[in-house]
């Protein structure tokens, strides 16, 4: 009997795809050069595939819907430029594999994807993934998909054709394009590799293509998918030797000095929402991806300002807003901090932090989990309000082996004064227990007040901080709706304490507090 694309074999090919991956995920990482040298491009891959494979029901009866769900999964989960992609080009696969199966009934449905439509799906996906990306480049994850589509198009049509054959041209057609990736794209020509998302999309479909096949009749070399395990490019580019795990292949500079990620929630046309965001996102930024439908998209910018990245959805909710560095390497020693202020993502994500949002309403587990995943590390530091700290605690068996330490902060004020006195730490003593401890001292050490300046006088609470003594920082957050009166007012009041260093930080929040803190 042949064998079709159903929601068995959806679920065996996630399976087969996040244990690939998971193989190959060190081998991807050091040869990831484009569109920026971050070394996360298998880790990012690995984590949104691994994300939608928890989110498929094993209770689900069909293709289409066993795709929406690992879609979906995949989604919310997306990381970085290859993870959304990859989530982009899933969800164009259940969108296809519903087209395909519209006009058999509930029965078509059950019965799973022919070769056609395991090629309307292929295709849907490709297409559905290039139209995401605001300036597709070729020789990438996006050529992949196409080349693979493109020949599951002329396998399938051939009238005796099944649907592993399908799959293994679509394997075969992405084998190509990655092989050929270094002739497309000159920064993987200039390093000697193959494209990292690329050959992970192979992985992936040979993922499916095995889970089509019968194990008990599969052929080992028929399986192969033939591809230079340390992605090495050859045909006579400069050899960069045997890359190995760990080692990070330098490219040019990046993009944006940050990665901005969220997730957009909107009751309105999905077209006029992505087209719109994707176009206000180029203005402030670089690898722009928007992905999504039905409601919820995930949104993908490098940016020098990720303020300006959470303006661009224009007022729509948004949740999930993570922000990391893309210029300063992770230490080892993980850091994840929590602010409201959407004017201090770039200063707390500048530290070296993967910085959460807050945006309207409070943290889910599953947003915090996120990004403790996202630092990479099995040791974490958190600064984070007490009610997300409880949050927290109540996910982290979803984490077996991570160690979590948390400095507990009241305000975003704290936040700042932690990583400041994090960053001091370590560059006079370089021992991670105790930039812990000054952390620590910091938040219990800072005198601060917030003050509405609409119903407060500003020079009177000011004086109800004390004497600055042995202080010898002030730190001064600024709404976008506080008079320059009474910054004015709050400037003098604290220079005319001599040896003060006064530090103002605009909160990005439109409102009149003044949040003023001595340490």
């Amino acid at each position: 009997m042949e064998a079709r694309l159903d929601a068995a074999a959806v679920r065996r090919w996630a399976d087969l795809a996040v244990a690939a991956l998971e193989r190959a995920r060190e081998r991807i990482d050091a040869a990831n050069v484009f569109p920026v040298a971050d070394s996360d491009t298998g880790t990012n891959m690995l984590l949104t595939l691994a994300a939608a494979r928890r989110a498929v029901d094993d209770a689900e009866d069909d293709a289409a819907g066993a795709l929406l769900d690992l879609a979906r999964g995949a989604l919310l989960a997306a990381r970085g430029n290859s993870g959304i992609i990859l989530s982009e080009l899933l969800r164009g696969l259940a969108v296809g594999a519903e087209r395909a199966t519209r006009d058999h009934g509930p029965s078509g449905h059950l019965a799973g994807l022919d070769a056609a439509g395991v090629a309307i799906a292929l295709r849907t996906g490709a297409g559905a993934a290039r139209a995401a990306v605001a300036r597709p480049a070729p020789g990438t994850i996006l050529t992949a998909a196409d080349a693979a589509a493109s020949a599951a198009e002329r396998a399938a049509a051939d009238s005796g054709a099944t649907a592993a054959a399908v799959v293994r041209e679509a394997v075969a057609g992405a084998r190509t394009a990655v092989l050929g990736s270094p002739d497309e794209l000159d920064v993987l020509a200039h390093h000697g590799v193959l494209d990292a998302g690329a050959f992970g999309l192979t992985l992936v479909l040979a993922a499916l293509r095995d889970a089509l096949t019968d194990p008990a009749t599969r052929d080992a070399a028929a399986s192969a998918v033939d591809l230079p395990d340390d992605l090495a490019a050859s045909g006579g580019r400069r050899d960069v030797g045997t890359l190995h795990p760990g080692h990070v292949v330098a490219a040019g500079e990046a993009d944006g000095a940050f990665e901005v990620m969220y997730v957009v929630e909107a009751d309105t046309d999905g077209g006029d929402l992505a087209d719109g965001l994707r176009a206000r996102l180029r203005a402030v930024g670089e690898s722009v991806v928007v992905v999504g439908g039905d409601g919820v998209w995930q949104a993908h910018v490098h940016t020098d300002t990720p303020a300006a990245a959470l303006e661009a959805a224009e007022g729509a909710g948004l949740r999930q807003v993570c922000v990391r560095s893309l210029l300063v390497p992770p230490g080892d020693v993980g850091v994840v901090a929590g602010v409201r202020s959407p004017g201090l993502l770039a200063d707390a994500a500048g530290t070296g932090a993967v910085v959460l949002a807050r945006t309207d309403r409070p943290w889910t587990p599953s947003e915090l989990v996120r990004v403790l995943e996202d630092t990479g590390r099995s040791h974490i530091v958190t600064v984070l309000r007490s009610d997300s700290v409880a949050t927290l605690r109540r996910s982290l068996h979803r984490m077996p082996g991570v160690t979590v330490e948390a400095v507990v902060v009241p305000d975003d004020l704290h936040v700042v004064a932690a990583l400041t006195a994090r960053e001091e730490s370590l560059g006079q003593h370089g021992d991670e227990a105790r930039a812990l401890e000054d952390m620590r001292a910091a938040v219990a050490a800072l005198r601060w007040c917030d003050l509405d300046v609409r119903t407060a006088d500003v020079a009177a609470g000011l004086t109800s901080l004390g004497e600055p003594g042995d202080v010898g920082l002030a730190m001064v957050l600024v709404g976008g709706g506080v008079p320059a009166d009474d910054l004015a007012t709050c400037r003098a009041h604290l220079k005319a304490r001599p040896g003060l260093d006064v530090v103002e930080l605009f909160s990005g929040r439109d409102d009149t507090v003044l949040r003023v803190g001595l340490l």
